[in-house]
């Protein structure tokens, strides 16, 4: 079993969204996870670690029309590390395949637009009109 985080990150690149021969949507992010320290009344920034994130369906269609570079993110996904072999090198990188992602209110508000079931490209005009979800 992959293990599940939930972590604060800065988007690096804008996503870029991809559609399989299917016609499934997929999306890939590049984030960074850093800490940050006072030290001496000055933030200093910590060591980096860069993570790519995938989203499918709904959600990566969702997240290429949401998120920009620099956003603020919040992620909640499965953890896992991806190898390959470029040029007789072996690579590694470590990916989070997300369930969640939403826009970090820390640094300012967001407008969240409500789509229709079954319908992602048709908002609702009015979400009081519908009642609540449950």
């Amino acid at each position: 079993m992959l293990p599940r985080v939930t972590m604060e990150v800065g988007v690096v690149f804008d996503p870029e969204i991809r559609f399989s021969q299917a016609g499934k949507a997929w999306a890939k992010l590049r984030v960074v996870a850093k800490d940050r320290k006072q030290e001496n009344g000055t933030w200093v920034d910590g060591e980096a670690l860069f993570l790519d994130v995938l989203a499918f369906g709904r959600l990566a269609e969702h997240l290429a029309e949401s998120v920009l570079k620099g956003d603020t993110i919040v992620v909640n996904g499965r953890l896992s590390e991806n190898v390959w072999e470029k040029d007789g090198v072996e690579r590694r990188s470590i990916q989070v395949t997300a369930d969640e992602i939403g826009v970090s209110l820390l640094w300012g508000p967001a407008k969240t637009t409500r789509m229709l079931e079954g319908s992602p490209s048709s908002p609702k005009s009015d979400p009081r009109e519908e009642g609540p979800p449950w």
